[in-house]
């Protein structure tokens, strides 16, 4: 008696489709449950109009009014000679810190120009001086 044993048709191997959808439809859900939770991109800090105390101390204050003229600490300051002036000013302290108070109707370019001028002339901080009554 013999045993003859059937070779049968060998199968390719496949890949199931199912669970990788499965993953990849989990991992989409994920990402936008995530996405809506995230912290905003840009953290401002928007200052509040209510309150009515300005600075303490201000030590060193940046003044431009509507026509364009720099005063710093009430004294007329070239623009040429204001990262002198600054210089000056800042010293040795330990308040690094410049105020500034500009019209309202000053220029923007100008004003990160003054930021620049300061940041260049040792100042830490550029603090803003707005008036709550307007």
């Amino acid at each position: 008696m013999s045993v003859t044993f059937a070779n049968p048709q060998r199968q390719r191997p496949q890949i199931e489709m199912t669970p990788l959808i499965d993953v990849v439809f989990q991992l989409l859900v994920f990402f936008m449950i995530t996405s809506v939770f995230a912290p905003p991109a840009v953290e401002l800090t928007l200052p509040r109009l209510d309150a009515k105390a300005e600075p303490a101390q201000m030590t060193l204050v940046l003044h431009l009014d509507g026509d364009g003229r720099l005063f710093l600490d009430d004294r007329p300051v070239p623009e040429n000679e204001l990262g002198e002036a600054l210089r000056a000013a800042l010293g040795d302290s330990d308040d690094r810190a410049v105020y500034f108070r500009g019209d309202k109707d000053a220029r923007y370019d100008r004003v990160l120009h003054l930021m620049q001028v300061a940041t260049e002339a040792g100042a830490a901080r550029f603090n803003f001086i707005y008036d709550p009554e307007q």
